[in-house]
Parts: C-alpha cells; sequence; structure tokens
C-alpha cells in the first residue's frame, strides 16, 4: 500500500496507473490557489476582447503574487512571479506598475523583487519550456507564470496539421508542468466574435477547442450592454461569474453576476414606480425599464418579501414609502 502520510503530487507525470485501492489510501495535497476562488494552480486560459483590460488584470495578479498584496479583493500568498509581457515594451510595462502602486502617504512601497518582466520569448519549439525550467529551478518559490499572449509563443503549424491536435499539443507541455509542480499559469489570450452561437463563454475564445480542452480553468473577460464581467469554469474549481468594474487600470469585482444585475433592475423598477404617483401594472413597469413583463412581475413578489414595494387592487404595485 502507498504510504498516506506523504501527499503526492495531484499530477505526478512520473506515474501513469495506480491500483484503485491503493489510490484510495493515497493523499493528495488539496487545491492551491493564486487568488482563492477566482485563479487556482495548473494552466489558466484568461481571454478578452482587444483593449477590454485583461493585461491590466495579468499585471494586477502578479503584483498580488509577487508582494502578497491584493486582487478583486482578495489576500494572496506571496512567491515569485514570472511575467511574459510579449506585447509590452518595458517602457510601457514600468509605466502600467508604477499606475498599480500608486504611492501611500506615509506607508513604503512594497518591493517587487519577486517579480520579474520578460517582453521576449522563443516559442514552445524553440526552447520556451527550457526558459521556465530555468526560472522555475532557481526561484525561492515559484507560484504564478504568465504568457501575455499566446499567439507569441505558438509554434507555426504545419500544412498537413490537425488544429485541433496542433493546439492540444502546443500547450500540454504547460499543463503538465503546471500540474506537477503545484504552478499557476496564465496563458492569455483573445475572443472571437462569434455569430449565431449558443452563448457560452467558452465557445468565443480564439483557436480550436483544443486550447481550451487542454486548460484546467478558463476565464473569459468581456463586456456587454449591461457592463464587464469574469466568467470562470475549471475541472477541480466551482464556476463563477461576476460583474466587474475598471477603473485608472484597476479591476474591481462588484458581485456575483446575477445578484449585481438584479440589484440594478430593483432600482430601475423602484425609480420608475416613483417616477409617477399611480400605482402601475407589471407591464406598464416593464414597458417603463425595458424589461420582460414576466421578469418584473418575479422580482415584484421578491422585493415585496423585503419591504420595498407593496400590491393594490388589480394587480397594480407601489413603492413602499420609507418615511411613513
Amino acid at each position: 500500500m502507498t504510504n498516506a502520510t506523504q501527499p503526492k503530487a495531484a499530477n505526478d507525470n512520473r506515474r501513469t496507473e495506480y491500483n484503485a485501492e491503493d489510490l484510495l489510501q493515497t493523499e493528495f495535497p488539496p487545491l492551491k490557489w493564486a487568488v482563492k476562488r477566482y485563479i487556482p494552480e495548473g494552466l489558466i486560459i484568461l481571454a478578452g476582447r482587444p483593449k477590454l483590460g485583461k493585461t491590466w488584470l495579468a499585471y494586477s495578479t502578479a503584483i498580488a503574487i509577487a508582494t502578497g498584496g491584493k486582487v478583486l479583493g482578495v489576500d494572496c500568498e506571496q512567491g515569485d512571479v514570472l511575467q511574459y509581457s510579449l506585447e509590452d515594451n518595458f517602457r510601457r510595462a514600468k509605466s502600467r506598475i508604477v499606475t498599480l502602486l500608486p504611492p501611500k502617504l506615509g506607508m513604503p512601497r512594497p518591493s517587487l523583487d519577486r517579480l520579474t518582466i520578460r517582453t521576449a520569448a522563443p516559442t514552445m519549439d524553440r526552447g520556451f519550456m527550457k526558459e521556465v525550467t530555468e526560472w522555475h529551478s532557481r526561484a525561492e518559490n515559484p507560484r504564478l507564470l504568465i504568457i501575455d499572449t499566446h499567439a507569441k509563443i505558438k509554434e507555426q503549424r504545419r500544412g498537413n496539421q490537425d488544429p485541433y491536435l496542433s493546439d492540444y499539443s502546443a500547450i500540454v507541455p504547460l499543463q503538465e508542468f503546471s500540474g506537477e509542480h503545484g504552478l499557476t499559469t496564465i496563458l492569455v489570450t483573445h475572443l472571437r466574435k462569434m455569430e449565431g452561437s449558443s452563448g457560452d463563454p467558452i465557445e468565443q475564445v480564439s483557436g480550436t477547442t483544443g486550447v481550451t480542452g487542454a486548460a484546467d480553468m478558463i476565464i473569459v473577460l468581456d463586456r456587454d450592454e449591461k457592463g464587464a464581467k469574469l466568467y470562470g469554469r475549471g475541472r477541480d474549481a466551482e464556476e463563477y461569474e461576476v460583474a466587474m468594474k475598471f477603473d485608472g487600470g484597476f479591476w474591481t469585482v462588484l458581485g456575483d453576476a446575477d445578484e449585481v444585475k438584479q440589484s440594478e433592475q430593483r432600482r430601475a423598477i423602484l425609480e420608475a414606480m416613483r417616477s409617477t404617483n399611480a400605482a402601475m401594472s407589471p407591464s406598464e413597469i416593464a414597458k417603463a425599464v425595458g424589461m420582460k413583463s414576466e421578469g418584473v412581475s418575479s422580482l415584484l413578489r421578491k422585493m415585496s418579501k423585503d419591504g420595498l414595494v407593496q400590491s393594490y387592487a388589480y394587480g397594480a404595485w407601489r413603492p413602499v414609502d420609507r418615511a411613513a
């Protein structure tokens, strides 16, 4: 039997077979997080539209890990970070860091000596993994690798090579290395415009499904008419979708997207009702706020339980006067 007191790496590539009884007796360490709830260990695809702010999120995460600081409202464990900023030059990299580390009155600036920035890299077929392995072996506590963007290290596909197999095999070494060492690797890429898609954010990630299929988690940063959202889905982590706000280089989590959306809808309904002295039907409210009547009716019932509105005869509603 395997000694249960000795934790084993969750993805030890030196062993590819277990007797099921031995497997049940083997102790594996719990999932490690770079950013609790949002970014676990393993290969993470971070996809977003050009100029939306995914690089700012990458820098913020790198600084939080390197300094033991905070990102997305989460305190991070300090460790060494290697960030490939392959679409920046060093002047732009410095400008981003200065923006994200504004001087605080009476507070010393945290040291960034655990963050290494590189603006050039070989492709995967020309020594990229060798570079990463050397950094990992030298670092005191390697916790985060960022590659911004995937296209810069991707090897050229041969003419007769299957696109799925090409995309899958090209990033498997990153996934295996990250899993074996408990490292978080964030591979930044783009979203593609989808016509007639199912609405699944994962389907918008650039490349074939070989890219998303090889990853341990996919995170999508996107924006629609209701604002910015961060969506995550992974093998070992719970799915999430949160509303986001971007201001001066900083991303802030506003809350779960559904809850934030409902709060905004509640405010809109109350404003519409207070703009008239008469009680309003769900259909009248729906027309005023641009929602479906069924959705308004459902939300009014929830608002009534919270003491925000009250119903009258013939299905009409009024806001509750808090001053009464």
